[in-house]
């Protein structure tokens, strides 16, 4: 049923990507290099914004939420979190830019928060034809828009493109399953009780490393590369961004799956059943990183010339990380998580060790820093899962 599962959502992402790579590819060739690298460091911003907290919200819904009609108290914090951080990233990294860019970078950020609680709300009840389907069309809308707005080229073309984003996720939103009315939840869910206890603030810190890991070699790199090398770099990230989706349906099935399991038993057994569904993703993803490098120079044009050795170099980084999803799910359910958030923590150095101390290098040391930050994550926690191999695989 995994195997199956995964290649619906797997199937449904890949999809929505392929439908993206129209925008996508669109974006690179038809912007300029100052133009794209403003679009990429501000849509920077927003992914950081709402990714700091919201796996941390979506993950505690999942693994430890039993009561479902708390489930709107968790969209609330988890927007309001979301969109305050976007603020907060703007006033101090991108004061400078464009204004309407910013309020549309806003818009999208609260439109990002609410869609991807309703998609973990759909996937924590196993409705992964609905979680595929959203992403189809929110790609569909995105595109059409992406398209007119590229045709019309209005002067502040950037915010014109984070404006659609933002558009084609407040209307998929509501192809999700509908949320438990506020009436039926007796109890307010404050911030204070969902990190309660010590495993919850672990879950806290290592989501919002999470997030900062996720844009640390942009943001390491827009201060000191130029336009040109700094486009180059979020040409081969937005290429990236598309082989992404495989560790994405590993999480997502992953994850509720190990959640449910009561025994050590029974944790054991659904580890060991995700071999399979690994063995395929790791396939998928050299299959996709090899047909990425020999296309993208015609799918650009050659526009940027490094973009394929980038994107060979960023894609290296999904194969320990699709390792990195049942270990995330089996140590959240034995709630080692001060050992997620320290394995956080050591990624987060490697990246920005290699990314600061390397650069000479520019973005090849950015992309080198992502697969070796990954890499050590991953060998940190198979060298603790080792060390308590007794308890957890018997």
């Amino acid at each position: 049923m995994s195997i199956l599962s995964f290649g619906t959502v797997a199937g449904g992402d890949l999809a929505a990507k392929a439908i993206m790579a129209i925008a996508t590819v669109s974006i690179i060739r038809w912007l300029s290099p100052a133009e794209l690298a403003d679009h990429v460091y501000l849509t920077s911003l927003v992914i950081l914004a709402s990714t700091l907290l919201s796996g941390f919200f979506n993950r505690h819904y999942i693994i430890v939420c039993s009561v479902p009609a708390t489930a709107r108290h968790y969209q609330r914090w988890q927007v309001t979190t979301s969109t305050s951080a976007y603020i907060l990233l703007w006033l101090s990294l991108a004061r400078d830019r464009d204004m309407a860019a910013a309020l549309s970078g806003a818009a999208c950020t609260w439109a990002i928060s609410c869609y991807e609680f309703a998609r973990t709300h759909a996937q924590k009840g196993g409705a992964f034809r609905r979680y595929a389907l959203a992403d189809i069309v929110r790609s569909v809308l995105f595109v059409s828009a992406v398209l007119v707005v590229l045709i019309v080229k209005p002067t502040n073309i950037v915010a014109y493109l984070i404006a659609a984003q933002a558009l084609a996720y407040a209307i998929a939103w509501w192809l999700f399953p509908s949320l438990p009315p506020k009436e039926a939840s007796k109890e307010s869910l404050t911030f204070t009780t969902l990190i309660a206890d010590k495993h919850s603030l672990h879950l806290l810190v290592y989501f919002a490393l999470l997030g900062l890991f996720g844009q640390l070699p942009i943001l390491i790199l827009e201060r000191t590369a130029s336009p040109a090398e700094f486009a180059e770099y979020g040409s081969a990230m937005r290429y990236y961004g598309l082989a992404l989706s495989i560790v994405v349906a590993a999480n997502v099935i992953l994850l509720p799956k190990i959640a449910v399991a009561a025994t050590f038993d029974e944790l054991r057994d659904k580890y060991l059943e995700s071999r399979p569904l690994l063995f395929y993703a790791m396939l998928a993803i050299v299959i996709i990183a090899a047909v990425g490098y020999l296309a993208i120079p015609w799918i650009d044009g050659s526009k940027y010339s490094d973009a394929p050795i980038l994107f060979l170099i960023l894609s290296s980084a999904l194969l320990p990380g699709v390792c990195v999803a049942p270990l995330f799910a089996v140590y959240a359910r034995m709630r080692w998580t001060f050992d997620l958030a320290v394995s956080l923590v050591i990624a987060n150095v490697v990246c920005a060790s290699i990314g600061v101390t390397s650069l000479a290098w520019g973005s090849i040391a950015s992309a080198v820093s992502l697969p070796a930050a990954v890499l050590s994550q991953l060998l940190y926690l198979l060298w603790v899962l080792s060390r308590r191999r007794k308890t957890v695989i018997g």
